[in-house]
């Protein structure tokens, strides 16, 4: 019984992942509230460096507002066509004398040893290196939340090609909050072309 369930749960990843593709134009459905909040929780679950939680989601749903960013984002009409458009960006107020940091740490309980390995750690990287450092923990957050939505028969697509500087001007953002990626959200307008992908032996290498 045990063995069925768990070939039952491999089939259904299965399907969600070769369902999940970049899609380039949506058909502007709206995608049910509770869906979409599943969807965001997935990403507030992610896993991240020292737990440390440096993202920020913005959904944009308003239509106007998608049309003004439309120019930023290189005229990608995923922008203007999805049902969300979720800004992923990455925050650098994660240093020891941060509230956002002292935030996090309130909520959690660590031996007082981590927690000064992990403030001698974000003391130490300069400004570039942390919102690299930041950066790399959006992506996480990215793929996971892309994933859930393929569950749910919620098509996504990743996108990194904006002016970021454009997109926090019109969003009023904080300058420690950085938008990274763009994943709008909404159901596919056209049919999905076929996925083509390396062989496993092609990617997989074992020692």
């Amino acid at each position: 019984m045990v063995w069925y369930f768990m070939e039952d749960i491999k089939k259904k990843i299965t399907e969600a992942l070769n369902f999940r593709h970049a899609c380039k134009e949506f058909n502007g459905e709206k995608i049910p509230n509770e869906d979409l909040k599943f969807i965001l929780e997935s990403g507030r679950l992610s896993p991240s460096s020292f737990g440390m939680q440096p993202w920020k989601f913005i959904v944009v749903k308003d239509q106007k507002l998608k049309e003004q960013l439309l120019e930023a984002s290189l005229g990608q009409i995923q922008v203007t066509t999805c049902s969300d458009l979720v800004v992923i960006c990455a925050r650098t107020d994660i240093k020891p004398s941060d509230d956002f940091f002292k935030k996090v740490m309130e909520n959690r309980t660590l031996p007082e040893e981590k927690q000064e390995r992990i403030k001698k750690s974000l003391d130490e990287k300069d400004p570039q290196k942390m919102l690299v450092y930041c950066q790399q923990q959006a992506f996480i957050a990215l793929g996971n939340m892309m994933q859930v939505s393929a569950f749910l028969g919620v098509d996504s697509c990743p996108m990194g090609g904006f002016d970021a500087e454009t997109y926090s001007k019109i969003l009023g953002l904080d300058p420690h909050i950085h938008p990274t990626l763009l994943m709008p959200l909404g159901y596919r307008k056209n049919k999905q072309s076929d996925k083509e992908r390396l062989a496993y032996d092609d990617v997989v290498e074992t020692r």
